[in-house]
């Protein structure tokens, strides 16, 4: 009687080891999941990154672009208009 209630005991430890086990088991996995999800999340948010900073910093070099080329226009009008309007008031062409 002793014994069967030992061994009674001991199959009971038994199964509550082997589900500790499989819960243990069960968590470990969970995390490696976690981890590779996150690590994943990294790389895609690195990525991203890379790519909008390569888009900001064409848009700038744009923006420098046409903006330089405004004022050479804006500059070649003001050369372009005064002879121009030395021209028009005979100012050029009529030198002595």
């Amino acid at each position: 009687m002793l014994e069967s209630r030992r061994a009674k005991q001991e199959g009971t430890h038994q199964k509550s080891q082997d589900r500790l086990a499989k819960a243990a088991a069960r968590q470990a996995e969970v995390l490696r999941e976690k981890e590779k999800s996150v690590q994943a999340d990294a790389v895609k948010t690195a990525r991203l990154r890379g790519l909008r900073l390569a888009k900001e910093a064409a848009d700038k070099e744009l923006l420098a672009k046409e903006a330089a080329e405004k004022v050479l226009s804006s500059a070649q009008s003001k050369r372009t208009g005064s002879k121009t309007r030395k021209l028009a008031s005979g100012s050029i062409g009529h030198e002595q």
